[in-house]
């Protein structure tokens, strides 16, 4: 019956998509651009933005569906941890942005601030936190049991958290008061002023929060809404696939490129092509979609975006390809699908 319910999404939305609105091979949904109050697309007539997440079992056989036109591969490139170097960006705050800037993993910085008691009893006084994050992560490396625990239960609380989730766990959920308040307090303290000294009193004063880009989300009771104006700054800028495509297909049209090249679809920080199994055309790809895609969009940036290119048959099997990577690594990636 669990099982059941899982597959209820997919049952409802796609298979009966794929008989509904598929002509001549192709799936026509509809994506309504700035559907959202974030002014992130929303999606209908299938909602081709509800595909399953990567552990889901159901992911790969429906994103095997969606494939390339004979004699093509697709072609895929992905912002990576897009909303989270926005909040890094915008609120300056230092372990978001020592994420990045240290390469620290963001579960074992999360770990040692959710349960620095619990830590502490196999790692010692946190005295530098950058130093003692790396530490932790060398113990996961190092498959140290205890550790390893520690930061696989640092997973759970993490999305309710950082979309302005409140204590829950009298009602069976999983952040109790303590993992609360050492989010907003001790892990990320300048996120937590970010929201609290600016997109509340601006909103409260103005009518409106800025997202970016000239748009604005309006409100007459900051307060109650702060979670969504909150959440719109930093998901509003999943704009940028949308600007990165927008250029990409001028110069799909500048290049002469328009029968070789087609964006197929994006969902939210992805953008999946249909590309002739060419390796010159495949390389013209990647180095003009990546640099679109990472092009600076703040004045004063911290940490900058990345984006990484993948080839395959269809969307679940597919083999990274180096940003910049040459002719000849591109023939090695096309053995391999």
């Amino acid at each position: 019956m669990i099982l059941n319910s899982y597959g209820a999404i997919i049952r409802n939305n796609f298979i009966k998509a794929f008989d509904t609105y598929t002509i001549d091979g192709v799936l026509h949904g509809n994506i309504k651009l700035f559907g959202a109050k974030s002014f992130r697309n929303t999606s209908n007539s299938p909602n081709l933005l509800n595909a399953p997440s990567t552990n889901s079992i159901y992911a790969k056989p429906l994103k095997r569906c969606f494939r390339a036109s004979d004699g093509r591969i697709i072609y895929s490139a992905d912002l990576s941890a897009l909303e989270d170097r926005v909040i890094a960006n915008v609120s300056g705050d230092v372990n978001k942005c020592n994420v990045f800037l240290e390469g620290l993993d963001g579960h074992s910085l999360n770990a040692c601030g959710y349960f620095p008691v619990e830590i502490e009893k196999y790692l010692g006084k946190n005295t530098d936190n950058v130093a003692y994050v790396k530490l932790f992560m060398e113990k996961v490396a190092a498959e140290i049991k205890e550790i390893t625990e520690i930061r696989q239960k640092s997973k759970a609380p993490r999305f309710k958290l950082a979309y302005g989730g409140y204590p829950d766990a009298e009602k069976g959920g999983v952040i109790t008061q303590e993992l609360f308040d050492n989010y907003h307090n001790v892990l990320y303290p300048g996120i937590t002023d970010y929201r609290e000294n600016y997109v509340l009193p601006f909103t409260q004063q103005n009518g409106y929060i800025h997202l970016g880009l000239g748009c604005r989300l309006y409100s007459n009771d900051a307060n109650n809404h702060i979670r969504t104006l909150h959440n719109a700054t930093i998901q509003f800028w999943s704009i940028l696939t949308l600007i990165a495509i927008n250029e990409f297909n001028h110069r799909i049209r500048e290049a002469q490129l328009e029968d070789a090249v087609e964006v197929q679809s994006t969902i939210y920080d992805s953008i999946y092509n249909n590309v002739v199994k060419d390796p010159e055309v495949i390389q013209w790809v990647n180095n003009n979609l990546i640099e679109l895609m990472t092009v600076q969009y703040l004045e004063e940036e911290t940490v900058h975006n990345e984006a990484e290119g993948e080839i395959g048959p269809n969307w679940a099997e597919l083999h990274k390809i180096p940003n910049n990577a040459s002719i000849d690594e591109i023939k090695e990636v096309l053995k391999e699908l």
